[in-house]
């Protein structure tokens, strides 16, 4: 786009937002890999603190960097920050509470591509009612969830299906996070977008109604709603997640359908758990979270104390390294019809799916390192493979964004690796 910075990080001294300049020092390193980028903030000084640390952690002089005071209770100083850029990487959340719609804003009124870390589906699903068509008519790509959240298991699916060579039916994933030299831990800002997701969680159905409001797909063979289920490519127990990810898989399925008139695939998500009992009992807790979550005093309460609530999970001083860096993977079973097996005329099969394909995603430390890496190349994506996207800006999920561009052998040679296997 020929402007001043490729990439700019919005909430660079933020816990997530340090983490992706130490990515982008890193990939700079690479002979292939070169573009121009800047830091921006609420305050300048901040910022220069923030530069100084990441200096010693990745041992290059980071001091000439170039800043941006942007905040988002100004407005022009937003606009300012995305007329700059390519690609706003935005790193600031929860979005709901924190000027998510206001820095949406500004990108779309400067033709600025912006994306987010955002699990809220409340946040996620209002700016696609409310800005796609500005999006589409600035050509600007909006794309939520480019990080842990949701690429993996949503771009994932897609990158499942476009190597099935067949009629995919279903793909469901199955997230497993192992145990690294010591037991994982979130930052306080993971924990709190959950809290304040779980406390706005009736507003999904109605934007549901809104974004859908035509009949969608029958499938033929259905996938059962589970919230249980022992899965045999994981070896374990593991409980339904219904948000983020299969919120944003489902909205790429019917975007598919109602865009691109294309048949859509059935999905799911889940989340292993080491055992029967941890399964049932996770499930009990994330109900009891999400029923303290609708009253204030729950809020508070989770705010307030979230390593009480999360089981020491969760800290406001952000997690060690070691605390960091676990192994994570996703599991993505993709369950169809082979090529020599055709439909009938009205597109119905004569008898359940014959062939399965499975696709693993794995990395490690994925609420930060596996993040940003899949956040930073997803924005190089736009820059470098904008013939590949959608033909106009938009409102997009990644799945639908990224669909057609070489984002999996990207991350792949970058820590992320997508690999494709099939059962005996």
């Amino acid at each position: 786009m020929g402007r001043k910075y490729n990439i700019v990080v919005f909430g660079a001294a933020g816990f997530t937002g340090k983490h992706l300049i130490l990515e982008i020092v890193k990939t700079l390193d690479e002979k292939d890999e070169q573009f121009s980028w800047a830091v921006s903030g609420r305050s300048t000084s901040k910022l220069d603190v923030v530069l100084q640390e990441m200096s010693k952690a990745s041992g290059k002089d980071l001091s000439n960097v170039d800043k941006i005071v942007a905040d988002v209770a100004d407005r022009e100083s937003l606009r300012n920050m995305a007329r700059q850029a390519d690609v706003v990487l935005n790193c600031v959340g929860p979005y709901l509470l924190y000027g998510g719609d206001e820095v949406v804003q500004a990108c779309i009124q400067e033709g600025t591509h912006h994306l987010d870390l955002s699990g809220e589906p409340q946040f996620l699903e209002k700016v696609q009612l409310k800005y796609n068509k500005d999006a589409e008519e600035s050509g600007a790509y909006i794309i939520g969830c480019c990080g842990f959240d949701s690429i993996p298991a949503d771009y994932g699916s897609v990158y499942l299906e476009n190597n099935f060579y067949g009629q995919l039916n279903s793909v469901v994933s199955y997230m497993q996070i192992k145990k690294g030299t010591k037991v994982t831990k979130l930052n306080f800002g993971t924990w709190h977008s959950g809290v304040i997701m779980c406390n706005r969680f009736f507003e999904t159905f109605a934007l549901k109604r809104k974004l859908y409001p035509n009949p969608y797909y029958k499938f033929q063979y259905k996938v059962p709603y589970r919230p249980i289920v022992y899965c045999e490519e994981v070896q374990g127990w593991c409980i339904n997640l219904p948000f983020p990810d299969a919120r944003v898989m489902e909205r790429t399925q019917r975007y598919k359908y109602y865009n691109e008139k294309r048949r859509p695939i059935q999905t799911q998500a889940f989340m292993r758990s080491p055992n029967f009992f941890l399964a049932i009992l996770m499930a009990i807790g994330s109900l009891l979270l999400g029923i303290l979550a609708q009253f204030k005093f729950g809020v508070r309460l989770l705010e307030n104390y979230p390593r009480l609530f999360s089981m020491g999970m969760v800290t406001k001083d952000g997690p060690t390294k070691e605390e960091m860096d676990s192994p994570f993977s996703f599991t993505l079973v993709g369950k169809g019809w082979d090529k020599s097996t055709k439909p009938t005329s009205d597109g119905l099969y004569a008898s359940p799916p014959n062939k399965t394909l499975i696709l693993k995603v794995s990395g490690i430390n994925p609420g930060y390192g596996g993040t940003v890496t899949i956040m930073l190349h997803a924005g190089l994506a736009i820059i470098k493979e904008r013939n590949l996207m959608p033909s106009k800006g938009g409102v997009y999920t990644p799945g639908t964004a990224f669909a057609r561009t070489s984002l999996a052998e990207k991350l792949t040679r970058h820590g992320v690796s997508f690999t494709l296997t099939t059962p005996q």
